[in-house]
């Protein structure tokens, strides 16, 4: 349950807001924390001198938490290390990773697939890397499998 509803106070509000902003509250928290709706923070955060107390405390606490982070990387904590580098040096761990085909599907002897059908596939499948300008196909042979008709239709 939140606090009883307060007023707004020029004389403490500001720090108050800039305090739990440093704590990493958001706007929404600190209205619930003060008793108010979200319309009533955001207009008290309207105001010049607690925008600048909201600003400040954010920074202020990402400060604190980025030293403290840094000094963590320094002793040598490899978390740390490794979320500051993620973070600050841009790291990934991605990989990339290149895969190469000849471009024929070889169906199973075990399958119902007939020779025709077998021969249809490859020159199709010869038609779409052609197509699509994969060196191999690029040119038709002798047989026309890189000229193969990939609509479909015979």
């Amino acid at each position: 349950m939140p606090p009883t509803k307060s007023k707004y106070d020029p004389d403490k509000m500001p720090e108050n807001i800039g305090r739990l902003a440093e704590l990493g509250l958001t706007l929404k928290q600190i209205a619930y924390y003060f008793g108010v709706s979200e319309p009533t923070i955001e207009r008290w955060v309207a105001r010049p001198e607690v925008v600048m107390a909201y600003q400040n405390g954010k920074a202020k606490g990402l400060s604190t938490i980025a030293e403290s982070l840094y000094q963590q990387a320094i002793k040598g904590n490899m978390t740390a290390i490794i979320f500051y580098l993620k973070t600050q040096g841009k790291w990934s761990e991605k990989q990339e990773i290149e895969h190469k085909h000849s471009g024929y599907i070889r169906a199973s002897d075990s399958d119902d697939t007939t020779g025709e059908e077998k021969e249809r596939l490859k020159q199709i499948g010869a038609g779409i890397l052609s197509a699509l300008g994969v060196p191999e196909f690029a040119n038709a042979d002798e047989s026309g499998a890189a000229d193969a008709d990939v609509s479909g239709d015979s």
